[in-house]
């Protein structure tokens, strides 16, 4: 009876210690793919660039989308980049073209810098808005300066301009980036309340 008691533990041992190596595997193999390294250049890793520094749609670890604060820019793996500021209260004159519902009114600052070896046809850069679980149009306001960049942008060069959506008191309101020149750029989103 002893020796049948020995023979079943010594069988036992191999299969419980297969069990916990693989166990280990696992969580070791869980633990590394959880973990978010800085990218091999030094930059920062995808939850410390959302605090408002540059982050590539490459570094942020989503191929459609990156989420980042009003302010903060948004790189593209070609090195174009926009920088759009935070909302700020906006009057439209009697000039603007909008068939808006809303009352109020933002504007924002936007940056666009040609990181790029070629030329940038910056008609091609699209922004569109939500305020709440609405679409906002983009309203165009010549007598304020608020209208869509036409230039050609050369490599290395950068361009300023405005522009301005109505939105809804104490709604969430995003604004979404991209451009039209490549379908595979991933969205730049900028997000608030208001």
């Amino acid at each position: 009876m002893k020796r049948t008691a020995l023979v079943a533990v010594l069988l036992a041992l191999p299969v419980l210690a297969g069990c916990n190596s693989n166990d280990v595997t696992a969580s070791s193999e869980t633990s590394s793919t959880t973990s978010s390294p800085a990218a091999s250049d030094g930059s920062s890793s995808a939850a410390e660039g959302a605090s408002g520094e540059t982050t590539t749609a490459e570094e942020s670890g989503q191929d459609d989308a990156k989420t980042k604060p009003f302010g903060s820019t948004f790189t593209w793996d070609d090195k174009l980049a926009i920088t759009v500021s935070k909302p700020q209260p906006f009057t439209p004159s009697e000039y603007t073209a909008t068939d808006s519902k809303f009352k109020k009114f933002v504007t924002m600052d936007v940056e666009l810098k040609n990181g790029t070896s070629k030329v940038y046809e910056t008609f091609s850069i699209t922004l569109s808005g939500t305020s709440g679980d609405q679409q906002t149009d983009q309203i165009f306001d010549s007598a304020n300066g608020v209208e869509m960049p036409t230039a050609k942008l050369l490599p290395g060069k950068s361009l300023k301009f405005k522009v301005a959506f109505g939105y809804t008191p104490g709604q969430d309101f995003t604004v979404v980036v991209n451009s039209i020149d490549d379908f595979n750029r991933a969205d730049g989103i900028y997000t608030t309340k208001l």
